[in-house]
Formats: structure tokens, C-alpha cells, sequence
């Protein structure tokens, strides 16, 4: 199913329909403010929407800085969550970093968010640290990485 899904680069007018997946998956979302910096000025972005039906479903938003990508922000809207969206996504980023290896992908999880922590060790991420109070809500973080020899390392 997951083949009916577009992956293409995010812009300034996916950013209304990014706003509201951002809002129904986190409890603590990214502004407007900070979204439309990701999306129309930051430098270092690497920014892409998953669209179905003209539609986007998902997005993932990172910064590539030499051999070192900090992901940032992975979100699949609620209806299409477990149809193979989120996969997508993060295949499109490794494959975008295949002349750049070796790379190592950092992010932060909620250390409750469970699914995503599991998703992210399919791909060969690992808990280095954390990081307390990281959220505003109070909750702590996971620190995880992965680091990328050669693509033909991710097991999806």
C-alpha cells in the first residue's frame, strides 16, 4: 500500500496541512513560527512530505550538516499511521545521504513514546544518552543515534 505514496521535497505551502499533523501527533508542536523557519529558511534543511492523493500524510524535517544529520521532527497523520508512511520518509533521508557517508543521525525521543522508539531501532538507532526535563511538559528525552556506513546497513 505504501507504494501510492509520494515522497517529495516539503515547501512553505505544505506548511497549513503540516501545522495540523503536528498538532493531532505531538502533545508538545513545533509553532508556526518554527515550522515556517524549517520549511523557507533554514540552510541546513532537509525537508520532506509523504502525499497521498495530494494530500500530505506525513513529514520528516532534519538538518544535514557535512557527516552529521540531526533528525528533527518525524510525524505520519493519525489515519495512515502503520501503512508504511514513516518508512518512506526515513528511506528518502538515507538515501539523500548515500554520497555523503560515513553520517551519523542524531535525534530525541520522548522516553515514552514507545512505537517511535521501536521504529527508530529498526533502523539501526541506538540510546546514547538523555536528556532531562527536554520537553516542556517535563519529559525526559532519548538521545538516540545511528550511524551510517554504507546504506545497504538499514534494516527497515
Amino acid at each position: 500500500m505504501s507504494s501510492a505514496y509520494q515522497i517529495r521535497k516539503a515547501g512553505i505551502n505544505d506548511l497549513s496541512q503540516i501545522i495540523k499533523i503536528e498538532a493531532r501527533v505531538f502533545p508538545d508542536p513545533w509553532t508556526k513560527a518554527q515550522l515556517a523557519f524549517e520549511l523557507k529558511e533554514q540552510p541546513t534543511a532537509f525537508n520532506r512530505v509523504a502525499v497521498y492523493l495530494g494530500k500530505v500524510v506525513g513529514y520528516l524535517m532534519s538538518h544535514v550538516i557535512y557527516d552529521v544529520v540531526h533528525l528533527n521532527n518525524l510525524a505520519v497523520d493519525l489515519p495512515v499511521q502503520g501503512q508504511g508512511v514513516g518508512r518512506l520518509l526515513m528511506e528518502s533521508l538515507f538515501k539523500s545521504l548515500v554520497d555523503r557517508q560515513p553520517v551519523k543521525i542524531f535525534l530525541e525521543v520522548a522516553e515514552t513514546n514507545y512505537q517511535a522508539i521501536h521504529f527508530y531501532q529498526k533502523f539501526g538507532f541506538e540510546m546514547i544518552n538523555s536528556r532531562k526535563k527536554y520537553y516542556h511538559s517535563g519529559e525526559n528525552a532519548l538521545v538516540m543515534v545511528c550511524k551510517l556506513e554504507t546504506y545497504g546497513l538499514v534494516q527497515a
